[in-house]
């Protein structure tokens, strides 16, 4: 942090107001904080700035008070988070987490994929400081949560960087990510690295796949597009490149939750089908063109969804 006897010496030298770094950073959280943790993750963030402020018993122990009030909420909606994810996993619905250097179009990225409006990107640092899911589908129909998470920046200060890690748990616990890079940005190469060191020091999977996008290509490539290996070029803006991400997203994501495609030949309107539609996302269903009382289906199933068909359903 700026030491305050430097600050007053430029603020003097410019005639203008100078603040430190850590000021600058916390008044974009506090603007951009929308739901209950995120505005409690800021009332946190901003208690050793003020401890350094107060002086006497009294106002040292009012702020220790609001500070264990602080943990205490948010460690209860931490428990409802928790339950939320449990209450995914009990409905064996996929979760993506897009995570990314602010700006770098995560939310803009998840509103081209699954077509939901209340994920709207905006060309502004932390637009998204609240983690949400949006619902969408895969190539082969399965329903997949993508997590639009807060987005990284360079050399966070200590204290934010404690107050919101809880807001990336939802990457810990998904069962892919997606690391969005812009690939227009200048700094393209420093930015990546920052995001990896992030995810590295939370408690994530070494089996985790990792699917690394360069977005914004729509507005220029910062290197030759051969310097991009084992990189999904995509526009968010355009789609273009996003049919191919799709694609590979729905590999890990079928490999990782031990989903496997099945085909059935069914009576055309039969209970089987209705109860496929329900339990997945069928991947094709087309009548057969030499006799219309028979639906060919492809379906993408868990080993416990299929086993549950087949207990529903013995012939």
């Amino acid at each position: 942090m700026m030491k305050k006897f430097q600050m007053m010496e430029l603020e003097e030298m410019f005639g203008v107001k100078v603040l430190d770094r850590y000021s600058v950073v916390l008044g974009i959280f506090r603007h951009h904080a929308s739901t209950r943790e995120a505005k409690l993750q800021v009332a946190l963030a901003e208690l050793p700035y003020i401890r350094k402020r107060v002086s006497g018993d009294t106002q040292r122990t009012m702020v220790m008070e609001r500070e264990k009030r602080l943990k205490a909420a948010l460690t209860k909606l931490a428990g409802i988070r928790a339950q939320v994810r449990r209450g995914r996993e009990r409905s064996n619905l996929p979760t993506v987490a897009v995570v990314g250097y602010t700006n770098a179009g995560k939310t803009s990225l998840i509103r081209s994929i699954t077509g939901d409006k209340r994920a709207e990107g905006k060309d502004q640092l932390f637009a998204t400081l609240d983690v949400t899911a949006h619902g969408g589908r895969l190539p082969c129909g399965v329903e997949v949560a993508f997590i639009d998470t807060v987005g990284f920046i360079q050399d966070i200060p200590t204290d934010l960087v404690a107050s919101f890690k809880a807001t990336l748990e939802d990457a810990v616990y998904a069962d892919v990510i997606v690391h969005i890079r812009d690939a227009s940005h200048p700094d393209y190469e420093s930015q990546g690295p920052i995001v990896v060191q992030t995810l590295s020091s939370l408690p994530l999977p070494e089996t985790t796949p990792i699917i690394t996008v360069a977005n914004k290509i729509d507005l220029g490539m910062a290197k030759p597009e051969d310097a991009f290996k084992d990189v999904h070029l995509v526009s968010a803006a355009t789609g273009q490149g996003l049919e191919e991400l799709m694609a590979s997203i729905e590999t890990e994501v079928l490999r990782v939750t031990g989903r496997r495609t099945w085909k059935f030949s069914l009576p055309t309107g039969s209970d089987q089908i209705q109860w496929l539609r329900r339990a997945t996302g069928l991947a094709q269903e087309e009548i057969d063109q030499g006799d219309p009382q028979v639906t060919h289906v492809i379906a993408v199933l868990t080993d416990q969804e299929l086993a549950a068909y087949q207990r529903n359903f013995r012939s």
